[in-house]
C-alpha cells in the first residue's frame, strides 16, 4: 500500500548501544520498511562507538559521527543527510510497533497538508520499577488525552515533511543536551504556518529506566527551566493542552504552598498540618482523571505509590518555574 514513498527514518544516540539494538531490531520488524536508516551517533565513548558501528552495519544501517553536540544537532544533521520526503525522528530507547512507520505515512497520505505528526509512548514500559512505570504513564495518558492539532512536536517518535523542516532550520542546536528542542521546533512550524498533529495511534515501547534522581533531575533542569525560559521570551510557549492545563496550573502552585503550610507547623501546628493536607487531598482532585486511570490500569496500590512522585513532578515545576524567571533576570542585566 505504501510502497514508492519515501520515509527515512533518524536515530540519535549517545551511548547505551543495547537500547540501540533493540530500536533497530524493532524497525526492522515494522510492516513498513523506511527507505533508510540513519543513526547519528552524537560523540559516544570509544567503547559504545565501536558497538554502534557493527550495529549499524548489522542491521544495514547508515552511521554518521559527529562530536558531541546534543540530539537536536543529531537530528539536523540525518535530516540534512537523508533524501527522502518524510523524515522520522526515533530515539534510540524506543521501540516502534509492527504499524508504527505505516501509520505515520498513512498520516500524511491521508492529508497533504500536514506538516509534521507524532504520537506516543505506549502503556507497556520495558522498565516496570514504580518510577519508571509512572513516568511511562504520565507521558501516555497526557499525549492519550491531548488533542489533535497540535502547536508543539515530539522526536521520541514523531515525523516531519523534511521541506518544512528545513525551512524552519530544524531543531535549534543550541539545545546541547536533551530538552525541549522538540517543542521548541514545534512551535516555529506552527508559527510559520504549518500544521503538526498528534496522532494516538502512532505508539511505541520506550525502554529507558528512571530513578527517583534522574526523574526529578529531568523534570527541574531539562524541562521546568528551559520551558520557564522559553515562555518569557516567546509568550506561544505555553500550549493549551498537555501539560499546562488550568488543573495542572494549579496543582504547580499548591505544590509549592504544601511545604509552606508544613514550615508555618513550626508556629501553628495544627493549622500548619490541616493546611497541608489539604492542598494535598486538593491536589489528589485536580489530577483525578489520571490517578483514576493509573488505578484502573495497574490497581488502586499503584496509584496511591504514584502520587507522591506526582507531586515531586509539580514541586520541580513550581522550583523551575522560579528558577528559569530568576536566570532570565539575571542574563538581562
Amino acid at each position: 500500500m505504501f510502497r514508492g514513498i519515501p520515509l527515512t527514518v533518524v536515530i540519535p544516540v549517545h551511548g547505551a548501544p543495547e537500547q540501540l539494538a533493540e530500536c533497530l531490531s524493532a524497525l526492522r520488524a515494522s510492516t513498513l520498511q523506511p527507505d533508510a536508516i540513519i543513526v547519528v551517533d552524537d560523540g559516544s565513548p570509544a567503547e559504545s562507538a565501536e558497538r554502534i558501528q557493527a550495529l549499524a552495519k548489522a542491521q544495514r544501517a547508515e552511521l554518521i559521527v559527529q562530536r558531541q553536540a546534543g540530539p537536536g544537532a543529531a537530528r539536523n544533521r540525518g535530516a540534512r543527510q537523508a533524501s527522502s520526503e518524510f523524515v522520522s525522528f526515533i530515539d534510540a530507547d524506543v521501540n516502534v510497533h509492527p504499524q508504527t512507520l505505516a501509520r505515520i505515512v498513512a498520516a500524511f497520505t491521508a492529508d497533504p497538508g500536514l506538516a509534521a505528526v507524532f504520537g506516543s509512548y505506549d502503556d507497556r514500559p520495558a522498565a516496570r520499577t514504580l518510577v519508571s512505570d509512572y513516568r511511562n504513564l504520565l507521558h501516555h495518558f497526557v499525549h492519550q488525552t491531548a488533542r489533535r492539532q497540535a502547536c508543539t512536536f515530539w522526536a521520541g517518535c514523531g515525523a516531519v515533511r523534511r521541506e518544512a523542516f528545513l525551512a524552519v532550520n530544524g531543531f535549534d542546536a543550541a539545545f546541547s543536551r536533551p530538552s525541549i528542542e522538540d517543542v521548541e521546533l514545534g512551535l516555529r512550524l506552527t508559527k510559520d504556518g504549518y500544521r503538526v498533529e498528534l496522532h494516538r495511534e502512532i505508539q511505541a515501547t520506550h525502554t529507558k529506566r528512571w530513578t527517583l534522581v534522574s526523574y526529578f533531575r529531568t523534570d527541574l533542569f531539562q524541562r521546568a527551566i528551559p520551558w520557564t525560559q522559553l515562555f518569557l521570551s516567546r509568550r506561544d510557549a505555553i500550549p493549551p493542552d498537555l501539560n499546562f492545563g488550568q488543573a495542572q496550573r494549579a496543582s504547580v502552585a499548591l505544590s509549592g504552598l504544601i511545604p509552606l503550610a508544613l514550615l508555618s507547623g513550626f508556629w501553628f501546628p495544627l493549622w500548619g498540618l490541616a493546611l497541608a493536607g489539604a492542598g494535598l487531598v486538593m491536589q489528589a482532585w485536580l489530577n483525578r482523571p489520571f490517578l483514576t486511570f493509573l488505578a484502573r490500569l495497574r490497581g488502586p496500590g499503584f496509584a496511591l505509590a504514584a502520587f507522591p512522585l506526582h507531586y515531586l513532578h509539580y514541586l520541580a515545576s513550581g522550583l523551575g518555574l522560579v528558577a528559569g524567571v530568576v536566570l532570565s533576570a539575571s542574563q538581562k542585566r
